[in-house]
């Protein structure tokens, strides 16, 4: 797994797609934030759907030495680009108050 040096939340949400296909039980997805200053600005994501399979968003990409490297996201981009694939619900805990 990347992102061992991060916090996270996680989120339900359901399959945006109409399509028959589509389930009807929500996945939960892990948004990462990085605390690496070299992590620079990459917010990647694992989404659990239903039938188990872990998918990372946005999906790692080789570099020249054939290592697997995650392409540089934003929070805004992330979660715009989760958004055409999925409808947040909740997160799966209460999120913390801050005074």
């Amino acid at each position: 797994m990347i992102g061992s040096k991060s916090e996270f939340v996680d989120w339900y949400a359901l399959e945006a797609s109409l399509s028959s296909q589509s389930s009807q039980y929500p996945s939960t997805i892990r948004i990462f934030q990085p605390r690496d200053s070299d992590a620079g600005q990459t917010w990647f994501a694992y989404v659990w759907p239903q039938d188990g399979q872990m998918l990372t968003v946005p999906e790692p990409q080789s570099d020249s030495t054939g290592q697997q490297r995650l392409p540089p996201r934003t929070p805004e981009e992330l979660v715009r680009e989760l958004s055409r694939r999925y409808l947040f619900l909740c997160p799966t805990t209460p999120l913390e108050q801050t005074p």
